[in-house]
């Protein structure tokens, strides 16, 4: 999702490298019936509160 956003023109460089970085299994130390979950949510709340501006 996040290349299709980049490739589209909708994020930036830098933009998509820090939702790739929040959302790395590196990040999430979390059991594997979790991790999924609570990546979802700090994708959607990071794209809802991105600045869309570019």
């Amino acid at each position: 999702m996040i290349s299709d956003l980049l490739s589209y023109g909708l994020l930036d460089e830098e933009k998509a490298r820090l939702l790739r970085v929040a959302t790395s299994d590196n990040v999430l130390k979390l059991g594997n019936s979790i991790k999924d979950e609570v990546r979802a949510r700090i994708f959607k709340n990071m794209l809802i509160n991105i600045d869309w501006r570019i």
